[in-house]
């Protein structure tokens, strides 16, 4: 039976043999500035041309994704610098067609004081906002090990056809 007499003794053993110190031990977890948008739709996007235009302290950046007369998976991901945009089925809502996308995802991979966003069907506006996100300062290794991130809260923006 291990008595804590004995635990002691075989840590300071341990100890010995391999060179423990009063170092920190780091992970390997990372973290990104920045932070992300759903654009959801309450039913499957429409098929035609979405065009997300981002405006990150007065620099455009735009993304467009199509999606086709049958039904499918999400499309590969339009990446532009400091955005992504992705087409996905969000788990939020539920679509009529599980098989269509119903949101865009954005990514945005920097911090801007102003974020403006304008999402287009076919021309037609169908979604604008404007945030000023508030960034909270992550280390998901502790300080002394970094990285160390500027993150903002996750939002949500509703996507409405006419």
């Amino acid at each position: 039976m291990l008595t804590l007499m004995n635990l002691r003794f075989s840590s300071l053993f341990f100890c010995a043999m391999v060179g423990c110190s009063d170092e920190q031990l780091c992970t390997a977890a990372g973290c990104t500035d920045g932070f992300t948008i759903h654009l959801v739709a309450n039913e499957p996007l429409r098929d035609g041309s979405y065009e997300v235009a981002v405006t990150l302290d007065g620099v455009s950046v735009t993304c467009e994704h199509v999606i086709g007369g049958f039904a499918r998976g999400p499309e590969p991901s339009c990446s532009s610098g400091r955005l992504r945009s992705t087409l996905s089925i969000h788990n939020g809502g539920a679509p009529p067609n599980p098989n269509a996308p119903n949101a865009i995802l954005l990514d945005v991979a920097s911090t801007p004081a102003v974020a403006v966003i304008e999402v287009r069907h076919d021309g037609t506006l169908i979604a604008q906002q404007t945030y000023n996100p508030t960034y909270q300062t992550i280390s998901p290794n502790g300080p002394e090990c970094g990285p160390v991130c500027d993150v903002a809260p996750l939002q949500t923006l509703s996507l409405t056809f006419d």
